[in-house]
């Protein structure tokens, strides 16, 4: 028996059943996440946007990482410190960055790693333009993986956050990177905190800062140096060196084992200015206010993770003036402008563009509703 149907009822079915298409859900991707040891042990990194909590794992246990970096879109931060990795391990990895295109930050420190390593992150840096930290600390990386990462720092302007500290590095290697700071236009925090820098790197440290050898200060935030071996001269040229460059807005150089008392007390007003920007700086962080500019149009840019806004660093923000001037960085200076009905019309905040006014606006009225809070709990 043949069945018929009308051409309009055919027409009603037809409708029907795309209806019932359109109603079904369509299969969600796995939404990407944090993952660990199981993803490790599978060799997989489907769908991680990090890599962490990894305990100790030992030599050459993560060197297939390297090939998988290669085309890797999805990772973001790869968090391996502390886990017994080698130079093996490390060459690996560096090799994966030549093309890698969305890594972002490195966790490295309390390994296994030499010079050997640190070469070989070097010349990854020549080649990636996307890493924005990397952290080598707690390693046994001395001159030689310091100088070759300084050369890096000639092409490299995207790396934010250098972090050497507990390692062997000496005044070869300080030199290397006092010669390179004024030429690089990325780097905002570098850390060599106890390492073997003596009067002769600190001091190729301080002229760097200052913007020799090409005469333009550069941008780098953040210089730490505690537990070195830097004398009353070094220390005193750092000061001023900082204190002469308005983009520096934190130096750690106390610990040092050949400087005197006096010589911290005689910079201790040049460095009771740096602490004053620190202040402005951490105000502009802390209320999403890192603004910069792009391309001639003004960009909201805070990364969750220090001072790495790809524009500057927190004091080349051009909010920077406006908030030292009106003091929003302390307490008497926000309740000054509690009964300012008109605070984007404030004589520091005239030169800036109607957005940035307003961003400052309601970064100040929020922090007011935050101290009205805190009192009226006080009370």
């Amino acid at each position: 028996m043949t069945l018929r149907f009308a051409p309009a009822r055919v027409l009603v079915m037809l409708l029907a059943v795309v209806a019932n298409a359109k109603r079904k859900k369509k299969p969600q991707p796995k939404p990407a996440h944090e993952c660990g040891h199981k993803q490790l042990h599978d060799r997989n990194l489907t769908g991680c946007t990090s890599l962490e909590h990894i305990k100790h794992i030992g030599h050459r246990s993560v060197v297939w990482i390297g090939e998988k970096l290669h085309d890797n879109v999805e990772l973001r931060f790869l968090d391996l410190h502390h886990t017994g990795l080698h130079d093996d391990d490390a060459v690996s990895i560096a090799s994966g960055l030549h093309n890698n295109t969305h890594l972002k930050r490195i966790a490295l420190h309390n390994n296994r790693f030499t010079d050997v390593a640190a070469i070989a992150f070097a010349e990854a840096l020549k080649h990636n333009q996307e890493l924005e930290v990397l952290s080598i600390s707690s390693n046994n990386v001395s001159n030689a993986g310091a100088i070759a990462l300084a050369e890096a720092m000639r092409t490299n302007h995207h790396l934010r956050r250098l972090d050497l500290y507990h390692n062997s590095v000496g005044d070869d290697g300080a030199v290397a990177f006092g010669e390179v700071l004024s030429w690089n236009r990325g780097l905002r925090m570098l850390h060599l905190d106890s390492n073997r820098i003596g009067p002769r790197g600190a001091l190729a440290l301080a002229a760097g800062l200052q913007g020799e050898p090409s005469g333009h200060p550069p941008r780098l935030g953040e210089l730490t140096l505690l537990y070195n071996q830097m004398d009353d001269a070094a220390v005193m040229a750092l000061s001023a060196a900082a204190h002469s460059n308005p983009n520096v807005h934190k130096l750690a150089i106390t610990q040092n084992s050949q400087a005197s008392p006096a010589a911290f007390d005689a910079a201790k007003h040049l460095l009771s200015e740096l602490k004053e920007r620190e202040a402005v700086a951490t105000w502009l962080h802390d209320n999403d206010l890192l603004v910069g500019e792009r391309a001639g149009h003004p960009t909201h840019n805070l990364h969750a993770f220090g001072w790495l806004g790809s524009q500057g660093p927190p004091l080349a923000s051009p909010l920077a003036a406006a908030a030292k001037e009106l003091r929003l960085h302390t307490r008497d200076g926000l309740l000054s402008h509690r009964e300012n009905t008109a605070l984007e019309k404030h004589p520091a905040l005239a030169k800036l563009p109607v957005e940035e006014r307003g961003l400052i606006a309601r970064a100040v009225r929020t922090k007011l509703d935050e101290l009205a809070a805190a009192d009226k709990d006080e009370i």
